[in-house]
């Protein structure tokens, strides 16, 4: 085998207009990144001590990892006793990045982007649960810059406390969307001296009576209602 004495690599996509030179690179290894999809050719020339030309080549298709057709769904949206909302989706293998958007029931129309990360969880902050439904949905994005569809979307549940006309505490909220196969129920939990919460009873709708003793104070009762999946639990 004799000695090599230069090396040119010659990256071209696919079609090829007239005389595209492409990017060459005069080194016996190189890194490049395709930054669209496509076919590419690589051709390698390699030059003798004697001037003679070896040369090579090898055809590369580059495939994105998301088209539009993909979707990308929330798994969970749940708040926490801190106000704090936790948002969690399921990852992907090979994503660059994922976009995180939410907006308010009070205006649906003006989703913001709130967070971009690698993590498939965010912890958000500064939010008013207690008066406000949020919606949350993601779009994943890989290398090429290829991004999903959104998918399903997780929106918080909104809790609303009154008296009924027995001077009952009572409590409304709205359902809980968007698992495939829907919300088998909600289970009410009812705080209790120290701040921990202890589970009360289940509801099938999206309502509920406490049916407190008489001489209970209902004035200092909290209360959280986690809604409960067909297909994956709380």
């Amino acid at each position: 085998v004799g000695v090599v004495k230069g090396w040119l690599y010659v990256v071209k996509k696919i079609p090829l207009a007239p005389f595209t030179k492409g990017d060459s690179f005069r080194t016996s290894s190189f890194n490049d990144t395709f930054s669209s999809p496509g076919y590419y050719i690589i051709h390698q020339y390699l030059r003798g001590t004697t001037g003679c030309v070896t040369e090579d080549s090898v055809l590369i298709n580059v495939t994105p990892v998301f088209t539009a057709n993909d979707k990308s769904d929330i798994y969970v949206a749940s708040v926490d006793t801190n106000g704090t909302i936790e948002v969690s989706w399921p990852g992907y293998l090979n994503v660059y990045n994922y976009s995180l958007f939410r907006y308010a029931d009070h205006d649906i129309n003006n989703p913001v982007m709130i967070a971009q990360t690698t993590a498939n969880s965010y912890t958000d902050y500064g939010l008013d649960p207690a008066r406000y439904s949020y919606t949350y949905f993601v779009l994943a994005q890989d290398g090429c810059g290829n991004f999903t569809s959104p998918g399903r979307v997780g929106k918080t549940i909104r809790l609303s406390g009154y008296q009924d006309q027995s001077l009952l505490p009572s409590m409304v909220w709205n359902p809980y969307r968007d698992w495939p196969g829907g919300a088998r129920g909600y289970e009410i939990y009812r705080e209790q001296p120290g701040g921990s919460f202890n589970y009360l009873a289940a509801a099938k709708d999206t309502g509920y009576v406490d049916q407190l003793p008489a001489d209970q104070d209902i004035y200092s009762l909290c209360y959280r209602v986690m809604a409960v999946s067909n297909d994956t639990g709380p």
